[in-house]
């Protein structure tokens, strides 16, 4: 994912600066070719403002697994076919991103997205729902427990952006140079943004490229979309919500991540006693990527008392 919203907004538009100068030492190789990871068929749904692309698979408790900023449910392709043993894994193209639609004139900010993944919920009739998400939709699904904890009875999220400070560029700028930024998302700026992402870096490949960039690259629409999401993270008093959350929560972290720091997770950690927090020295902004197993095992753990949803 262009990870969550700093990212987002450092990588894409900050596009040129940071990356040289992170030396990562080679750790082992992930198979990036295990039929086992590849994602099962895209479906679709028709929501009241947007048609959006998602994936299922498996039998069980529900998961809904929520990507970040920049990103889609591609994200979650190392673990859907080993969660989908025990759990209805269901991740989300999230409106704006991925294979959804995209209209740069709509609002994607945390109300808009939250109306949107409800409406999307009860289409599809779940009514028991674990949520998953990442950076953005960690966010994101911090904020769905407030406002229907019934439903969304669990969140497991990993660095959650939950904080104005992650964007450090105004986004009335971003938007304003959206057509020259699409332009200017070559190669070398792509494996730029991803060496933010990730610590293991043997996950920046053609595929991962094509994959994660593909939605922008000379499509000032899709950058102006992206800009819009960043008001998600800019503009809820996150302060205020956070002690909202009253269900349980686990939060894992990379402790190698550059777009959140660690500062911004023991922030949320304070404001939400009941999160348990889980860290890990091998990994960066996105451990479902680089620590599939470790992490589809502590979503397993997690959610080992889910509640079966009542529709499929």
């Amino acid at each position: 994912m262009l990870p969550f919203g700093l990212f987002v907004l450092v990588a894409f538009i900050a596009v040129v600066a940071v990356v040289y100068v992170y030396k990562i030492q080679p750790k082992p190789e992930l198979d990036q070719q295990d039929p086992s990871r590849v994602l099962p068929p895209t479906r679709r749904a028709a929501l009241s403002d947007h048609n959006v692309a998602y994936v299922r698979e498996g039998k069980g408790p529900t998961l809904l697994f929520l990507h970040g900023i920049g990103a889609s449910k591609y994200s979650w392709r190392f673990m859907l076919k080993d969660l989908s043993q025990d759990f209805d894994c269901i991740a989300l193209d999230l409106p704006g991103f991925g294979a959804s639609d995209k209209f740069p004139k709509q609002s994607y900010g945390l109300e808009a997205q939250a109306d949107r993944v409800i409406e999307f919920c009860d289409q599809l009739g779940l009514t028991d729902v674990g949520l998953v998400g990442s950076s953005m939709g960690g966010a994101l699904s911090l904020y769905l427990t407030t406002l229907q904890p019934e439903r969304f009875y669990k969140v497991l999220t990993l660095a959650p952006a939950t904080s104005k400070s992650l964007v450090t560029i105004d986004p009335a700028f971003l938007m304003s140079a959206a057509g020259p930024l699409s332009g200017l998302i070559h190669e070398r700026i792509q494996r730029s943004i991803l060496k933010l992402v990730f610590y293991r870096t043997e996950l920046i490949h053609d595929e991962s490229l094509k994959t994660y960039f593909k939605p922008y690259i000379n499509n000032p629409k899709a950058v102006q979309t992206l800009v819009r999401a960043v008001k998600l993270i800019t503009k809820p008093k996150w302060r205020r919500l956070l002690p909202e959350v009253k269900v349980p929560h686990t939060l894992i972290y990379g402790e190698h991540d550059r777009l959140v720091p660690r500062k911004v997770v023991n922030e949320t950690v304070r404001l939400i006693p009941q999160t348990k927090l889980i860290t890990s020295d091998r990994s960066g902004h996105h451990p479902m990527e680089e620590e599939p197993e470790w992490t589809a095992g502590l979503i397993r753990e997690f959610y080992q008392d889910a509640r079966p949803s009542k529709s499929h």
